[in-house]
């Protein structure tokens, strides 16, 4: 989970290519901003909406893991999700305002 903004700012999430590779710079950005807006955006806060709650319920009740007879406490694992989901937001963030650069000013960031 921790990985997954590391992953994303360096484009190694799979992505089907079929017309995006045959995009312009500025086409690529016009294609991330609105899928951002209608898929991926939404998508983010309702898995950083459940991880929250998730995350809240494991620590006040205490709830442990039964998949082992170690019984270890889940609230910290489920709190590491939370911060990976978080980490990834702020990353997409960052491209999408990337993208939006470049959409206005016609130029990437430097």
């Amino acid at each position: 989970m921790l990985g997954l903004a590391y992953t994303h700012l360096h484009g190694g999430h799979i992505r089907v290519d079929i017309l995006y590779a045959r995009l312009t710079p500025r086409g690529r950005a016009v294609a991330n901003i609105i899928f951002a807006l209608l898929f991926f955006f939404p998508l983010l806060a309702f898995l950083i909406d459940t991880s929250t709650s998730w995350m809240w319920r494991s620590w006040i009740e205490g709830e442990v893991r039964i998949e082992s007879y170690w019984y270890p406490p889940a609230a910290p694992f489920r709190t590491i999700v939370l911060i990976g989901w978080s980490l990834f937001a702020l990353q997409c963030v960052a491209q999408f305002m990337r993208d939006l650069y470049l959409l206005i000013r016609n130029k990437p960031c430097d």
